[in-house]
């Protein structure tokens, strides 16, 4: 009795689980840390963008000179915030992000004008070189 298995041989070893423990050679240390964190700020500013968290992490690296910092939307105003215990509105809408957004919503208003006004006129010149085409001219 012939029983046909199919068996897939992983080619490699997938992502596993690794141990927590320390890292005694120097440059998997500085390559370790640098991954983990990119990561850390990339994974801050997901949750500052869904859920419109505001967060300040600060690192410092295994060179007591070095800090990586990373704030939405200001590492300064929100440990400002955080020292002086005001909840600050400029943090969340500064009239300076409100211009912003006006300026771009006038660009983009025009750009789409601009856009329609284009394709009538490449409808235009469509519609006169059909008629062109059928000896009728307007």
């Amino acid at each position: 009795m012939n029983v046909n298995t199919n068996t897939t041989v992983k080619k490699t070893q997938g992502r596993r689980k690794i141990a927590i423990k320390p890292i005694y050679n120097q440059n998997n240390r500085h390559v370790t840390f640098s991954k983990h964190r990119l990561d850390l700020f990339k994974r801050a500013s997901e949750l500052c963008i869904l859920a419109g968290a505001e967060i300040v992490i600060l690192i410092q690296s295994l060179k007591p000179q070095s800090l990586f910092t990373f704030g939405h939307p200001n590492a300064d105003a929100v440990i400002d915030c955080y020292l002086t215990g005001k909840y600050s509105s400029s943090l969340s809408s500064s009239s300076t992000d409100k211009f912003n957004l006006q300026q771009n919503n006038q660009y983009y208003s025009q750009m789409c004008k601009d856009l329609e006004a284009e394709e009538k006129k490449e409808n235009y010149e469509d519609v006169k070189m059909v008629n062109i085409d059928n000896n009728l001219y307007l």
